[in-house]
């Protein structure tokens, strides 16, 4: 089942020029502007969140119709100044990123429910024009000094 979801998303991801970080027990982590960035990195950040919900649902009918458990995502996607490069040990080292960004992302990842796609306020400044998406309330996430108002991506324009 997870080897089935991952391809799925994974081919998502790369569809809209993402770098596939890491998976994360039955996370998937992605990068958007790096190690290459674009004008759009946000927008197709955005967007493979929106098609990787899509695809969830496809998953689940497929395996609704098979009698098989079925799976919920939340997703959260932030925009920051992030320092990426190769980091570990001197046996194993990956690409990554990390920073506050990085840390925000998670944060709302595990904030949004199953079927969510979560935005940073600064990466709803770089989509406003192409997303319909609600304000939520104020939140306190865990290893944030300040409260963030997330938004909740309702639908692509």
């Amino acid at each position: 089942m997870m080897n089935d979801y991952f391809e799925r998303v994974s081919n998502i991801i790369f569809a809209h020029d993402g770098t596939l970080d890491k998976y994360i027990g039955d996370a998937v982590m992605a990068l958007f502007g790096a190690p290459l960035g674009t004008d759009e990195d946000e927008l197709q950040a955005v967007r493979a969140g929106f098609e990787m919900q899509q695809a969830v649902r496809d998953f689940n009918r497929e395996r609704a119709m098979a009698d098989q458990e079925q799976i919920g995502i939340g997703i959260g996607i932030a925009t920051a100044q992030v320092i990426a490069g190769y980091g570990g040990s001197s046996q194993t080292m990956s690409y990554t990123v990390i920073g506050d960004g990085v840390n925000l992302a998670a944060r709302l990842c595990s904030a949004a429910g199953s079927g969510d796609v979560l935005l940073s306020p600064t990466t709803l400044g770089h989509v406003r024009n192409f997303v319909d998406a609600h304000e939520m309330d104020e939140m306190k996430l865990k290893g944030m000094a300040d409260p963030v108002r997330p938004y909740r991506l309702i639908k692509m324009l």
